[in-house]
């Protein structure tokens, strides 16, 4: 079995709640970042350089999150499994979304429902409530629809739509509010650094980038003596 480093980790996902048949909601904090300047880079770095005050080598840690939520459903449906991200800058937008929802539902009740014998069916269909540009261009829809219960009777729900006609949760009011209370409590950075601390701190020196060498370089470039303003026609500071 290979033997597993800091650096063979790629995330940390927490379910921080059950929306309904078949989807969660979770939280993620990827270990790494990509680009295509720097490559692959771990959320952990250090540097290492010449103080001079205490004439002797230093370091510094540096840790950057990056972190999302995500509406998931756990097993594909014909053959594509429902995923949308959010964002720390998409929080905001969602919550207001879901509580204005939740509103409409309570404050139109009887306009969107009829009980009958004990259930409850839609009576007029509601406009859809859309939250688009999301992150890899997805989107969530809520609408009002109705859920059956495990007795087999129905009662009001909202049907989230991630990012396809055809991916969706249905979520009975209980669990909405239960969504409301994760949402309004999420906090990205303070998550993330309590699910940096599962796996702990990897060792001294990991992804270091060691700056002394440059800085002996530095140190041993001189100005040029007697430089003044460019005059006309001259390209550089430097020339004489």
């Amino acid at each position: 079995m290979q033997e597993l480093t800091f650096e063979n980790y790629n995330k940390i996902s927490d379910v921080m709640m059950n929306l309904g048949k078949n989807a969660n909601l979770l939280f993620n904090m990827r270990l790494y970042s990509e680009s295509e300047k720097f490559g692959r880079s771990y959320y952990h770095s250090e540097v290492q350089y010449y103080n001079e005050s205490t004439s002797s080598k230093l370091v510094n840690i540096k840790r950057k999150f990056d972190s999302y939520i995500s509406f998931e459903q756990s097993h594909p449906v014909n053959g594509e499994k429902g995923f949308v991200m959010i964002r720390n800058e998409d929080i905001r937008m969602l919550r207001k979304a879901v509580e204005d929802m939740e509103l409409h539902i309570v404050d139109h009740f009887k306009e969107i429902y009829v009980v009958s014998k004990g259930n409850v069916h839609v009576r007029k269909v509601q406009e859809p409530l859309e939250i688009t540009g999301l992150a890899l261009n997805k989107y969530l829809v809520f609408t009002p629809d109705v859920v059956e219960n495990f007795n087999g009777s129905t009662s009001a729900a909202v049907r989230v739509t991630l990012g396809n006609p055809n991916l969706y949760v249905l979520m009975n009011m209980k669990k909405w509010s239960g969504l409301i209370e994760c949402l309004n409590n999420a906090n990205m950075f303070l998550y993330s650094q309590n699910a940096s601390t599962y796996i702990g701190r990897p060792a001294f020196g990991t992804n270091m980038y060691d700056m002394t060498s440059k800085q002996n370089v530095e140190d041993n470039m001189t100005a040029k003596k007697g430089r003044t303003f460019m005059k006309s026609g001259k390209r550089s500071f430097f020339e004489d």
